[in-house]
C-alpha cells in the first residue's frame, strides 16, 4: 500500500494508550525512514525518502498544539534511517544510509537549518544506519541499528558534547539483543535515569 503521511499521537494522559490519526497534510508520497525533533510544540521532521525512491529534500512541521502542518523547510540531510538529537541550542544527526552507510556526525544551529560535518576528537562508531538514539546530561547514546561490518549490532556508543569524543561499546551486565529500526529513549525511575528501547 505504499507509505502514509499520517500523523499518529499517543496520549500519554491516561492510563490506556490512545492513538490519533491525524490525516491533516497531504503529500503525493508518504515519508519513511526519517527522523524528528521537537522544539517549542512543534516536531520537526528531518532526512527519509519518498514512496519514489528519492531522498526528501524537505522538512515538515507540526504544531502539537493545534496539530496543523506548518511550513516546508529545506533540509540539507538527505539520508535515511538516521537519528537527530537536541543538546543547548544545536542539533546533532548521526549515521544514516544514502549510497552507502553514514558515521559522520552533522551539526546545526536550531534556529537556522545549515548542517556542517562535526569532526570528533576520536574515531566515531562504525557505519550504521537504523539505530537509535537518546541524550541524558551532556552525553547522546547511540544504541545498536545495522553495523556496516557485522550486521544487526546491539552496540552502546556514548558521545559527549563538551569533550567532543566517542566512548565505544560500553560494556553492560545486560544488553537488548542485536536490533535496527527500533526507537529508545530515557526516563526517570527511583532515583536513576534508565534507557527505554522499543
Amino acid at each position: 500500500d505504499g507509505q502514509e503521511s499520517n500523523l499518529l499521537l499517543y496520549d500519554t494522559r491516561g492510563a490506556d494508550i490512545t492513538w490519533c490519526l491525524n490525516n491533516t497534510f497531504e503529500l503525493e508520497n508518504g515519508v519513511y525512514g526519517h527522523t524528528a525533533y521537537i522544539e517549542n510544540n512543534q516536531v520537526f521532521t528531518i532526512g527519509g525518502c519518498l514512496n519514489d525512491g528519492n531522498f526528501c529534500d524537505f522538512s515538515l512541521s507540526f504544531d502539537i498544539t493545534d496539530i496543523v502542518p506548518m511550513e516546508m523547510a529545506i533540509s540539507t540531510r538527505n539520508c535515511k534511517f538516521l537519528t537527530v538529537e537536541q543538546y543547548n541550542d544545536r542539533l546533532y544527526a548521526y549515521g544514516g544510509k544514502y549510497a552507502l552507510y553514514k558515521n559522520h556526525l552533522y551539526t546545526s544551529n536550531i534556529h537556522d537549518i545549515e548542517w556542517e560535518k562535526l569532526v570528533s576528537g576520536n574515531e566515531p562508531p562504525d557505519t550504521r544506519y537504523g539505530h537509535s538514539s537518546t541524550v541524558n546530561g551532556s552525553c547522546m547514546y547511540i544504541f545498536a541499528g545495522y553495523d556496516v561490518l557485522f550486521g544487526p549490532s546491539n552496540e552502546l556508543n556514548v558521545y559527549s558534547f563538551d569533550e567532543n569524543v566517542w566512548n565505544h561499546n560500553i560494556q553492560t551486565d545486560i544488553r537488548p539483543v542485536c536490533r535496527y529500526y527500533h526507537f529508545c529513549t530515557n526516563f526517570e525511575k527511583d532515583g536513576k535515569t534508565h534507557m527505554f528501547v522499543f
